[in-house]
């Protein structure tokens, strides 16, 4: 019956009223539904505890920063982090009466502050930064054996009903942020997760990575040089630009972060013929590498370069050696985006 009713709920406030139903099966005083978001790596600050406000599972801010300092003192809590956990597990199967009383973070969260003891915990959802759990807690005697099966044998359809709901959850957060993405430019885009996968692509936006990466048909991930690009800039504050230029066309791809999804929009164009006297005036290069230049920006080898111009390909060589050297370039392809830039300017 009450599996049943787990899979009939449809949002999250059916679903936690339905998960506060527990105390009255298990024989609770009470439960405390949340995640704990472990501190970043290498950080010396608090956990943060992300748990329900309601009367039920009553945690206030003074006791939430408590155990925020001193989580690593909850033994079940250290357990979750340490990977998934297929059964419910108590305080007591690590730490004796005695033991447990004496630590910071019962007297501070738990025994002063609640009046409660003794706590059973089931792992809903576990990632190496955060776990979501129902925690169940007595004030008077401890969990037996018999309270742990009967959660163990409820615990998989919570997980269920948490998982399905947070699946139709990032889907609406995916729609959300590609719309988000498009309104801002109505131009072409790659929906990604946070791995680099492609969740969603239009067929212009698969086009165009086909064109500059050569990745045709319907690829699973985004082209290293790209994923690279998105990992490095996606906790930037500043909004995320990446120019790419080659043979005379221009590819601008711009980041529109999510929380567990990304946005890059991709914006395509075609330079128009370089003008050496516009070169000249823009870029510190003489009238004949500017010249050199703009037939190079057009996707024009050495060789056909010094038949337009009249010119041996040795000293178009030369020539493009010192364009590198005046705009502090190493290839064409940087060439061409100085070029590019002193046009757009």
């Amino acid at each position: 019956m009450f599996a049943g009713d787990l899979a009939a709920c449809r949002t999250g406030v059916e679903l936690d009223r339905q998960v506060r139903l527990l105390p009255g099966l298990v024989g609770t005083d009470t439960i405390i539904i949340g995640e704990v978001h472990k501190p970043a790596p290498g950080s010396a600050g608090p956990a943060t505890l992300k748990a329900s406000d309601d009367p039920v599972g009553f945690f206030d801010a003074e006791a939430q920063e408590a155990f925020g300092r001193l989580w690593h003192q909850q033994p079940v809590v250290v357990r979750h982090f340490a990977g998934f956990a297929p059964r419910a597990m108590k305080v007591s199967d690590f730490l004796s009466d005695r033991r447990w009383r004496r630590t910071e973070v019962y007297n501070d969260c738990y025994g002063k502050r609640l009046g409660l003891t003794w706590e059973i915990a089931a792992q809903i959802r576990c990632e190496p930064e955060v776990i979501a759990c129902a925690a169940l807690q007595r004030a008077n005697r401890d969990f037996d054996e018999r309270d742990r099966t009967l959660l163990d044998a409820i615990t998989p359809h919570m997980r269920a009903a948490y998982a399905r709901l947070e699946v139709a959850a990032r889907r609406e957060r995916s729609a959300a942020l590609l719309e988000r993405g498009l309104e801002q430019r109505g131009e072409p885009a790659v929906l990604v997760d946070r791995a680099g996968a492609i969740l969603a692509a239009g067929p212009r936006a698969r086009s165009i990575l086909a064109d500059w990466f050569g990745r045709r048909g319907r690829a699973a991930a985004l082209p290293s040089e790209v994923e690279a690009w998105r990992a490095s800039e996606r906790r930037s504050p500043a909004p995320a630009v990446l120019d790419l230029a080659r043979f005379g066309r221009r590819l601008r791809l711009s980041l529109v972060p999510g929380q567990d999804e990304d946005v890059i929009l991709l914006s395509e164009r075609r330079a128009g013929p370089a003008d050496p006297d516009t070169l000249t005036r823009c870029l510190p290069i003489s009238h004949r590498e500017a010249e050199v230049l703009a037939l190079l920006a057009r996707g024009m080898m050495n060789a056909a370069i010094a038949d337009d111009l009249g010119i041996s390909p040795h000293t178009v060589s030369r020539h493009v050696e010192r364009i590198y050297a005046k705009l502090g370039v190493h290839n064409r392809a940087g060439a061409i985006a100085a070029t590019h830039d002193a046009l757009d300017d």
